[in-house]
């Protein structure tokens, strides 16, 4: 199977089949290419399909594509999505978002959420078989953990009690009890687009970032670190962990690849109560560490970013 077909496939597995055995696939004009591997894949088996490739001039949600996606959800049929980041306000406006919370019931829908083209193909290319297996093993090891600590020879060190469970494609993720959490992390895998030019630290103490002043204004991935943690009260409260599952996403990539990459965790910050936390905020972040050892209840389940047997 070459790769195009296995991307096409994963996708295509990754939602339950809709009961009306039929499809839209909605792309933007550099990922149609994407789509219509999808489409062929469908039709070949005898699913209905209908793609809609959007302009890329179209900025704003158009009402039209509106009504036919809820429509769409509305008879139970499957939405697969896979646009840029023009069509943005399409996609919240239409779908929702999965920080913030979800418009649409999302169990027939696929989203890769403005996920670079790039990104789908190494991402959706990998051997799903291995990593649903891989997954599971690692759920097993982590669901009933009662406490979690993170440490990184670079120098992270941070103690969480996980309150529940979750998992995609690319990441095991779990919402911790925010109060509880204390520690130092130092950031040096991915801050939004990429690797950080200058590697920093945040100290979380109670489930808060403690030291905003002291993260530099001088760099723009820094700025917009501070910028994120002081939009409300509750953006500085760490909300999430997750554990990138993935071995074909690249750490040094766009952020939404690199939390993915197998070997790396991510902390989130912000809102969670779409998730099953209790922080409630305009808005979520995630940024990433590199090699991490994972210790579950005093068992190291993850050495320097290799998982143990």
């Amino acid at each position: 199977m070459d790769d195009l077909s296995r991307i096409a496939l994963n996708i295509i597995d990754s939602i339950p089949i809709p009961p009306t055995q039929m499809y839209l696939i909605l792309v933007s004009e550099n990922k149609e290419q994407i789509g219509l591997a999808i489409q062929s894949f469908l039709s070949s088996q005898g699913f209905e399909t209908h793609l809609v490739r959007l302009s890329s001039k179209m900025v704003q949600g158009q009402p039209y594509l509106q009504n036919l996606v809820n429509q769409v959800v509305k008879s139970n049929s499957g939405i697969i999505s896979l646009l840029q980041p023009e069509h943005a306000t399409f996609l919240f406006d239409t779908f929702g978002r999965p920080d913030l919370g979800y418009i649409q019931p999302m169990k027939y829908i696929y989203n890769d959420w403005l996920m670079p083209a790039e990104t789908i193909r190494r991402t959706m290319s990998a051997n799903f078989t291995e990593l649903k297996e891989f997954k599971n093993r690692l759920l097993s090891r982590v669901e009933n953990a009662r406490e979690i600590n993170i440490s990184t020879t670079k120098g992270t060190n941070v103690t969480l009690y996980p309150r529940n469970w979750m998992h995609s494609e690319g990441e095991v993720f779990c919402t911790p009890f925010e109060e509880r959490t204390c520690g130092k992390i130092f950031v040096d895998g991915c801050v939004y687009w990429g690797p950080p030019k200058r590697p920093f630290a945040i100290w979380i103490n109670e489930g808060r970032v403690i030291n905003t002043k002291e993260i530099e204004t001088d760099d723009l991935q820094h700025q917009n670190v501070l910028k994120d943690l002081n939009r409300d009260v509750n953006s500085n409260i760490i909300s999430e962990l997750g554990i990138g599952i993935n071995p074909n996403a690249l750490w040094n990539e766009h952020l939404m690849e690199s939390e993915q990459a197998r070997g790396t965790c991510h902390f989130g910050f912000g809102h969670n109560k779409n998730y099953g936390g209790t922080v409630e905020s305009k808005y979520h972040f995630d940024l990433v560490i590199q090699k991490p050892t994972i210790t579950i209840d005093n068992n190291v389940i993850c050495m320097d970013g290799v998982f143990l047997n």
